[in-house]
């Protein structure tokens, strides 16, 4: 599963939709995951922890502009799989960004 704004960021869950792995896809990315701190978001609920990268994204400013947005995309061998995970992490996302930066595309 990845998360871009700018910061672009790829996680690897098992099947219980458990972070096993955080990493930074550019130099952004890595920034985050380092305020966060990477053992904060291991063994995390996916959803957990796409709120706590939007919020991070959102505290350092890359969702103020009025045309921001977030990309979320999601891969498996299971494509139901894949798109239902990408339903869940676009309403959490999108719950993430009306509390923390108001209207962001998702």
């Amino acid at each position: 599963m990845s998360l871009d704004v700018n910061p672009s960021i790829e996680f690897s869950v098992n099947v219980f939709d458990r972070v096993i792995k955080v990493t930074g896809v550019n130099d952004d990315g890595t920034e985050i995951i380092n305020e966060i701190n990477i053992d904060n978001l291991k063994n995390k609920n996916i959803a957990d922890a796409v709120d706590l990268i939007v919020d991070e994204i959102s505290k350092e400013g890359y969702l103020d502009s009025n045309d921001a947005g977030i990309v979320i995309a999601t891969s498996s061998e299971d494509t139901d799989k894949a798109e239902e995970l990408a339903g869940e992490l676009e309403d959490s996302a999108t719950e993430a960004c009306e509390e923390t930066s108001g209207e962001v595309t998702v």
